[in-house]
């Protein structure tokens, strides 16, 4: 009885979160408008391989990102994993994620992504060639996971993350939070999951580059320049709503499929259907495939990221479960995405 009251509390809480994401998204021409999309930026290859359709079943630290209720469906004490992404415009994209189970109290995970873009020339109006020096952005998110298992088919989990931005003098950093919940109908069947994502404070930018001196026309000629602030706008972050389903489908006892979709409801961005199918083998060997749907999409832009295809394979080594997984992402106006990851289980 305790533990349906506290699943009814965190279903009531979910939905009321939904709620007030579903007010505060607004309109179309919203559009474009959120900062900090790098929350966006996919982590871990097996869930990439399905296109992020993994919603409903997905477990232990490849959860994180889709969502933290899967973190509590680990079977192992501990994992560690880390994953490497070669993004757009030779961007690198690194990540790493460690949790452990605390029992009865439930499962902890912390984790950091990184954004490396290299160096980039400082250029100015009398030197657009370049002055010599050179800078890098940082763009980082710290993120703290706290999952635990209500009942033996219902999972519940939530992120809490800090994003920092900075670019040379100027810096930005927000907290943003996920909640997630899973329902397992049984070790093979239907799974559901619903996940609230990215619901946080504005980022807005600051630092001594929005600092001039400029002359008061109030004052006589001679004055000397007064100090002066531009203050930024501040901007909300990417949110999300989805909604996921998969079905565990048991071909032998050696051979499984696994039928998965989400649907992807954007504040700032269009709509998104995900759908995916992976094959495993003994759960050693596994092939993944997806495709992505987006009907509002203008016709220009259809296609920049619609497939995605993987593969992994997953071995307990005396007592230690490693998995190494690969995903593969087509651009349309970029090289292709490639994530790799491992994983390490005790």
């Amino acid at each position: 009885m305790k533990n349906w009251k506290i699943i009814k509390i965190v279903v009531i809480l979910v939905l009321i979160l939904g709620l007030f994401y579903d007010a505060e998204a607004g309109s179309p021409n919203r559009r474009g408008t959120a900062a900090a999309t790098e929350l966006l930026i996919p982590i871990g290859s097996s869930g990439v391989g399905l296109n992020g359709s993994t919603l409903a079943r997905v477990q232990g630290l490849d959860a994180l990102f889709w969502n933290p209720a899967g973190l509590a469906r680990s079977s192992l004490t501990s994992e560690v994993m880390f994953s490497n992404l070669q993004y757009i415009a030779d961007i690198g994209v690194n990540y790493f994620a460690a949790s452990g189970n605390l029992g009865d109290f439930g499962y902890i995970a912390a984790s950091l992504k990184t954004l490396s873009f290299g160096d980039i020339e400082v250029t100015t109006i009398d030197k657009p060639e370049g002055t010599g020096v050179n800078y890098s952005p940082t763009y980082m998110t710290i993120g703290l996971t706290y999952a635990r298992r209500m009942t033996d088919r219902i999972f519940f989990g939530t992120n809490v993350k800090l994003v920092y931005e900075s670019i040379q003098r100027v810096e930005a950093s927000a907290f943003a939070f996920d909640f997630g919940l899973q329902y397992k109908a049984g070790e093979t069947g239907f799974n559901f999951g619903i996940a609230l994502k990215n619901l946080g404070t504005k980022i807005r930018f600051d630092g001594p580059d929005f600092e001039r001196f400029v002359n008061d026309p109030n004052q006589p000629v001679g004055f000397p320049p007064q100090p002066y602030v531009i203050r930024t706008a501040a901007f909300d972050l990417p949110t999300t709503l989805e909604l996921g389903l998969s079905y565990l489908y048991p071909l032998t006892s050696e051979h499984n499929l696994s039928f998965n979709t989400t649907f992807v409801n954007n504040n700032y961005s269009n709509d998104q259907y995900r759908f995916g199918v992976e094959y495993s083998f003994k759960d050693i060997f596994f092939l993944r495939g997806g495709y992505l749907v987006s009907p509002d999409v203008p016709e220009t832009l259809e296609g920049i990221y619609d497939f995605t295809f993987g593969a992994g394979v997953q071995y307990q080594i005396s007592g230690i479960e490693m998995a190494v997984d690969y995903a593969y992402r087509p651009a349309k106006f970029f090289d292709a995405n490639q994530w790799f990851s491992i994983r390490l289980g005790f």
